[in-house]
């Protein structure tokens, strides 16, 4: 339940002097609206009619249809005298019953109307800042007021309509770059971008997050975000691409907390690679029908662990399974270590990942794959050495005896 207190200060007049206590702090309670007036004059009773007046005209100003004058009660009054002017000071205090406001209802108007009013002002605010070709804030400002659970859709809408507009202003556009890149040297040069308003002139925008994102193909940048400057310029290394053919990255606003920004289109640097896939790891694993290899290969970055690749070969009668776990951790003295590699721009998630080979379908340098994010594991079988034996539940069959896995290990 709120409590509702009002002061009114009366107009051409002033309050001179401590007003009483229970004026500085007023009561609350759940059964009364409470009203605080004062008013001055020469005369005390001129001054007590006035702030009694006073108090009639804010109740029912703020209870509109719900007010009734003969349930207004005034319950306190004090008052001061300036020696120097003789000029006396009314306080009054005076309740309302909520019962009698059908409380429920008065409060949702009241509510109708505070957010219009907030509303109102807030389109007002974004108008003049667009006015202003200060477009950003205008957006910010947008992304608050929208972000208001209060507001009804027609509001939403309203404000959503104004964003599309203004979103059209945000300019975000590719710097000159080299077209062609290579799987072992990555890109020559830096891709950058120009962040810019468009009004009355261009006007660059500094101070925003820009993200550099791979949207086809993938790979590795010196920093993934970085700040615009003075200038609206905003640029990043491209240290590798991971896979021949065709690649796309994405320049485009980010802020959390705002995320309106998203609307703004981003800038696109199209880019074709040459070379071939960089294998991390090869590996040979020979064993036989019935046994079991796992190979855990610690993953470094800067030379410190960042997490543990463990892959498990086991071959069956009827089937050879593969599975590969990504382990994220720095903590790597509890695990048997095979092997350890070099990884740069990863971001590792506990994952597992599995694939299993009928007997019957093994074929000698097929490739097939176990893809665990961020890496794929190419896997080639040679030297398979197939024999037939009795099942317990299919009799005769053809089986593998012993085989060589070959896999190897690349960036996705």
């Amino acid at each position: 339940m709120i409590h509702l207190v009002f002061l009114l200060v009366a107009a051409c007049s002033s309050a001179s002097g401590s007003p009483p206590s229970w004026f500085s702090s007023p009561p609350e309670s759940e059964e009364y609206f409470y009203f605080l007036t004062h008013s001055t004059s020469d005369v005390k009773e001129q001054a007590q009619s006035d702030a009694k007046r006073n108090a009639v005209i804010q109740a029912s100003s703020y209870l509109g249809e719900y007010f009734d004058r003969k349930n207004l009660e005034f319950i306190k009054e004090g008052y001061h005298k300036d020696i120097k002017t003789n000029i006396l000071t009314c306080y009054l205090l005076s309740k309302y019953p909520r019962s009698l406001t059908s409380e429920a209802e008065f409060i949702e108007e009241w509510n109708v109307k505070e957010i219009n009013k907030f509303f109102i002002k807030e389109v007002k605010k974004i108008k003049k800042l667009s006015f202003r070709d200060r477009i950003i804030e205008a957006i910010r400002e947008i992304s608050y007021a929208a972000s208001d659970k209060r507001l009804p859709d027609v509001k939403k809408e309203e404000l959503s309509n104004m964003l599309k507009d203004l979103v059209t202003r945000v300019k975000i556009t590719p710097l000159d770059y080299s077209k062609t890149a290579d799987t072992k040297s990555g890109m020559r040069g830096e891709i950058g971008a120009l962040v810019s308003v468009m009004g009355r002139e261009q006007k660059p925008v500094s101070g925003l997050k820009i993200e550099f994102a791979f949207l086809k193909n993938s790979g590795f940048m010196d920093k993934k975000h970085s700040l615009t400057d003075a200038k609206g310029l905003v640029a990043v290394k491209v240290m590798r691409i991971n896979n021949p053919g065709a690649a796309t990255i994405s320049a485009r606003i980010l802020n959390e907390t705002v995320p309106e920004f998203s609307m703004v289109q981003p800038a696109l640097f199209d880019v074709t690679v040459q070379g071939e896939r960089l294998p991390i790891l090869k590996r040979a694993l020979p064993f036989a029908r019935g046994a079991s290899k796992k190979q855990n290969i610690v993953l470094l970055t800067d030379n410190l662990p960042v997490g543990i690749l463990a892959v498990d070969f086991i071959l069956r009668p009827t089937e050879l399974e593969g599975v590969a776990k990504i382990i994220p951790t720095h903590e790597i003295s509890g695990f048997s270590i095979d092997n350890q590699v070099n990884v740069e721009g990863v971001e590792l998630e506990e994952v597992t990942q599995s694939t299993k080979l009928g007997v019957e379908k093994a074929e000698e340098m097929k490739e097939y794959s176990i893809k665990v994010k961020p890496f794929e594991i190419c896997i080639y079988l040679t030297k398979i050495n197939r024999e037939k034996i009795t099942h317990p539940l299919q009799g005769e069959i053809e089986t593998i005896k012993n085989l060589i896995v070959n896999f190897i290990i690349y960036y996705l």
